[in-house]
């Protein structure tokens, strides 16, 4: 648990799934805590939209984390890094014109966690995108990321989303 390994499957046509780590860069940018999970587990869900490169569908996401998941409805997220990640993650899919559908899966039953530890899901050809992923991460680390968590020299406010996540009745 917490330990940066990050795990996404992508059911499509055809079923596909990738596996990794968050390098340090990543970790020392995040505020000191016990556990850095939700950061992890936000990262994840940025990941596997620009690694899947998804664009202009619906697309139902499960999670297995519910502090994600009830940030990623609500659209906010009291810790500033994690509001950072939350205002990304929905800025982004406004840009790619995502419309996401949440949902609580267990981890028992999340197909995404065997990959997080290293091992094949049920079904799905592997995609080699550990080192892609590990060179995207670098790359929001070092130019996004430091904006959005405020380490350069101009912070960024962080004011309410321009659109309000999709509504869950």
């Amino acid at each position: 648990e917490g330990s940066g390994n990050l795990g996404a499957v992508l059911l499509h046509d055809v079923p596909r799934w990738s596996g990794g780590s968050v390098p340090c860069s990543v970790r020392e940018l995040l505020r000191p805590r016990i556990t850095q999970i939700f950061a992890f587990e936000m990262i994840a869900a940025i990941l596997a939209v620009e690694l899947f490169a998804l664009r202009c569908c619906r697309v139902v996401l499960f999670l297995d984390n519910t502090s994600v998941l009830g940030a990623l409805r609500k659209g906010r997220s009291s810790a500033q890094d994690g509001q950072a990640l939350v205002q990304f993650f929905w800025e982004n899919a406004a840009r790619r014109h995502l419309d996401f559908y949440l949902y609580f899966v267990p981890s028992s039953l999340n197909l995404a966690d065997l990959p997080s530890r290293g091992k094949a899901p049920i079904l799905g050809t592997q995609v080699m995108w550990r080192c892609r992923a590990e060179s995207l991460i670098s790359a929001l680390s070092s130019s996004q990321i430091r904006r959005l968590f405020c380490l350069d020299s101009a912070p960024l406010s962080l004011p309410s989303l321009p659109f309000r996540p999709p509504l869950w009745l």
